[in-house]
């Protein structure tokens, strides 16, 4: 089955001019066209319309003139092209997150502590932004700063996730909480507090994958090297189920990045200097130990998979490494072909609509 995916970079400081196409065919080979790069600075995150042929790009930008969010269409000759980009509202813009129905879009600032929220039209446009969630006073506020991690100076919005199309989470690295919140009924771009998870200072906590009745909230901490899983307890307050480090007992220096499940069921994570992924079973709301899976790439910030291929970006090696999945879902990294990115942060593949 060929797959074509788009894969977002740094450009900062980097041989990266923006977005590259890549292509996976039949056979896993991929290849990637270095000389038609879509042009934005820091494409660092990207993420598809539910089901429209438009894809949302952060500009990751910390000046002061803060970043932007750009809007792609696929072209006369089946090329994504950008047709709108506004101002996100922030500094850092990092993540971004669509609604099921396609009627909002959310955008992590990860400098300002803030979350945009812009309302999208039919044909899938940015039509407003508003400020619905301010995270700088949940900083000032908080215990504990004390034993906070260094990287923890202020707030820093890292993701949001929506639950349903009027709940969604926030997953704060300096503040070390997990928020949800309800999109309000009378000013949606403002959210009205729900449950606040609150997690041991120095955690991090970074992305989040979800799975629904019940709610359950599986976090990735990027500081403490840690999993957690979330939930409610009959009473609908806030609890931990368990929480396990994604890395053996053998591993120094790592800041772990996504978190996502697999086609069986298995939730995996990617380790950034220890250079893995670590793949949990689950079971009954308990984390086994993670398998460890190496020759990864340097510096995975980020991957994708599915029943037939694993893609991880290696930002440090400059390179996009593909594997083939097992039956059992086991990439055979031994066997994994290469093909040159630069600086790749985030790969997206491309439904077709």
């Amino acid at each position: 089955m060929e797959t074509d995916f788009l894969v977002g970079t740094y450009t900062d400081d980097t041989d990266s001019q923006g977005i590259y196409a890549l292509h996976l065919d039949a056979r896993g080979h991929p290849s990637v066209d270095l000389d038609a790069p879509i042009l934005i600075r820091n494409p660092s995150f990207l993420i598809q319309h539910p089901f429209l042929d438009v894809v949302y790009v952060v500009s990751e930008v910390g000046e002061a003139i803060g970043g932007e969010v750009a809007v792609m269409r696929r072209g006369a000759k089946d090329q994504f092209e950008i047709v709108q980009t506004l101002p996100s509202g922030g500094m850092d813009p990092c993540h971004l997150a669509v609604s099921p129905q396609g009627r909002w879009l959310l955008v992590s600032h990860y400098s300002s502590g803030t979350v945009s929220l812009f309302s999208l039209g039919s044909d899938g446009g940015l039509i407003s932004r508003g400020y619905c969630v301010d995270h700088r006073n949940r900083w000032v506020n908080r215990p504990g700063k004390a034993e906070s991690h260094l990287r923890q100076n202020a707030s820093h919005v890292h993701s949001t996730q929506f639950i349903d199309d009027q709940q969604f989470l926030v997953c704060d690295l300096g503040t070390d909480e997990v928020v949800v919140y309800d999109l309000s009924a009378t000013d949606p771009a403002r959210g009205e507090l729900r449950y606040v998870w609150n997690f041991p200072s120095g955690s991090g906590p970074r992305h989040a994958a979800v799975r629904k009745e019940p709610l359950r909230i599986y976090v990735v901490c990027e500081l403490s090297n840690r999993v957690a899983i979330l939930g409610l307890d009959s009473q609908a307050m806030p609890v931990t189920y368990d929480a396990r480090s994604c890395l053996t007992a053998q591993s120094t220096f790592n800041e772990a990045s996504e978190i996502r499940f697999d086609a069986h069921g298995y939730l995996w994570v990617g380790n950034r200097g220890d250079d893995s992924l670590a793949r949990f079973s689950l079971a009954s709301d308990n984390l086994g130990d993670p398998q460890i899976f190496r020759d990864c790439g340097r510096y995975p910030r980020h991957f994708w998979m599915d029943g037939w291929h694993l893609l991880v970006a290696g930002r440090d090696d400059n390179c996009v490494r593909v594997a083939r999945m097992t039956r059992d879902g086991r990439p055979n990294l031994s066997d994994a072909l290469s093909v040159e990115v630069p600086a790749p942060v985030c790969i997206l593949p491309i439904r077709t609509v």
